[in-house]
């Protein structure tokens, strides 16, 4: 892929950035292009290896969009690579905001 583009993830090598003395990854959600302002967290779980629905370890830095809920992100497999509707409450409805490598738009 096109490592210098504003949409580009390495979804493969996140363990690489796992803080080793804490056991997290430090992550952060952005939407290039728009005016939304941007999701950081850590989370336990890597949601690329882990291909459940879940997360592990989940605490907010700085997440100013919390609704359809958003608790760090998981392993999706069906409408996108990873989402975050992944609250407790949200994680089994099959939501999927927040999408990353989604595999159609939504309601299209």
């Amino acid at each position: 892929g096109n490592t210098t583009s504003a949409n580009f993830s390495n979804l493969g090598n996140l363990e690489a950035h796992r803080d080793k003395q804490k056991d997290r990854l430090e992550l952060r959600l952005t939407w290039p292009g728009t005016d939304l302002q941007p999701q950081h967290w850590y989370q336990r779980s890597n949601p690329f290896v882990t291909r459940s629905r879940g997360v592990t370890g989940y605490k907010p830095v700085s997440c100013p969009h919390s609704s359809s809920g958003w608790g760090g992100l998981q392993w999706d497999g069906r409408f996108a690579i990873l989402s975050g509707s992944s609250s407790k409450a949200e994680k089994n409805k099959g939501w999927w905001w927040y999408a990353i490598g989604s595999y159609h738009e939504h309601g299209g």
